[in-house]
């Protein structure tokens, strides 16, 4: 269970996971819960409602939880390494050439409208094999335990902070304040960071930037068709544009301090405190939460591939793409074959089939 293994855990989720924080927690499951058994199957699922309300990524405070319960503070630092790095070194590309990019291809569109059918698949096994299912003892609490810091781990770990602080607002100040306040803005995952970036970057009275909204569009399309949690995506293309190569670096690093600080006090307090009846009663309604917010990304997911909504009010249903989600549902249900082997076979299938959608 080293920091390693861990470390390169993530990256391959990261670097291989299209559609954000939802998909990456459903594949980190399995992958750390039902192959690697660091954690119980389901664990990382049962406690959404806390990783989601905590600001932060949902894939940022997925990869910190994982960190903290298998190898400390340590782990957590090296597990928002591995998810947050395949995002910065793909979009920093995507950045580098955003208007020679191809933005209409029949085949990359298939190819992804597989990917988002596999995850709506993947999210309904998951449903199904894990939540309905679980039997979650709260009276141990979330299982992280970690030793206060010393007086001198205290004054290092100030000393680390503010030595960060200072180099990062040195080199991009501009990305970094800016992230850093969005990074305590984001609750409930990326998502509601959007309308700031609109603020922020989009149109002539921007205060940062000021993109059209067609590059704004084209940019947001292209964080959730490209690995890696979709807010990060969208934080390493804006610190390029503001502040360069180390403007990217910057923003994503900044994005994801707050949910380490805070997801890190709160994992520990709530298990100092699981004997509270506030507490035990708040965790009571962690599996149906839970259970409700994986059936929203159910909806968005299917919205995304299945069927479309119309401007006029109607929808397009995609069959090609109902079949491929019921696949993946089935194959996960039955251990046939593992996530990240689903999600590929799907991405070929979607390319092959989309002339027949």
């Amino acid at each position: 269970m080293g920091r390693t293994r861990l470390f390169w855990e993530w990256f391959k989720i990261a670097l291989f996971v299209v559609g954000g924080g939802y998909a990456i927690i459903v594949v980190a499951d399995d992958v750390f819960g039902r192959r690697l058994k660091w954690l119980r199957e389901g664990e990382l699922l049962e406690h959404l409602p806390i990783i989601s309300s905590v600001p932060g990524l949902i894939a940022g405070n997925s990869a910190i939880y994982v960190g903290l319960k298998t190898c400390g503070r340590t782990g957590a630092l090296v597990a928002l390494a591995g998810v947050a790095l395949p995002s910065i070194m793909i979009f920093l590309g995507v950045a580098v050439g955003f208007d020679f990019i191809p933005k209409e291809n029949i085949w990359i569109d298939g190819a992804f409208l597989g990917l988002r059918s596999a995850l709506s698949g993947v999210i309904a096994g998951t449903i199904w094999r894990t939540l309905f299912k679980s039997r979650a003892d709260w009276s141990k609490g979330m299982g992280v335990e970690l030793q206060p810091l010393s007086v001198k781990g205290r004054f290092v770990a100030a000393a680390l902070v503010a030595s960060y602080v200072a180099v990062a607002a040195l080199l991009a100040g501009d990305a970094f304040w800016t992230f850093l306040k969005y990074g305590f803005l984001a609750i409930g995952g990326g998502y509601p960071l959007v309308p700031f970036y609109f603020h922020t970057f989009v149109g002539p009275d921007a205060p940062l930037l000021q993109l059209s909204p067609v590059e704004f569009s084209d940019l947001m399309a292209l964080t959730q068709m490209t690995p890696g949690p979709i807010s990060l995506n969208a934080a390493t293309f804006f610190g390029f544009r503001l502040n360069g190569a180390v403007g990217s670096v910057v923003a994503s690093a900044a994005l994801l301090t707050p949910s380490f600080i805070l997801l890190t006090a709160v994992l520990t307090g709530l298990d100092r405190w699981r004997r509270s009846w506030i507490v035990r009663g708040f965790t009571r309604l962690l599996k149906p939460v839970s259970a409700t917010l994986m059936c929203v990304a159910l909806y968005r997911f299917l919205s995304l591939s299945v069927w479309e909504s119309l401007p006029d009010g109607g929808f397009t249903f995609r069959p090609c793409a109902l079949a491929l989600a019921v696949f993946a549902a089935v194959m996960l249900v039955k251990r046939k074959l593992s996530i990240m082997a689903l999600i590929f076979i799907c991405a070929v299938l979607g390319a092959a089939t989309v002339p027949l959608c």
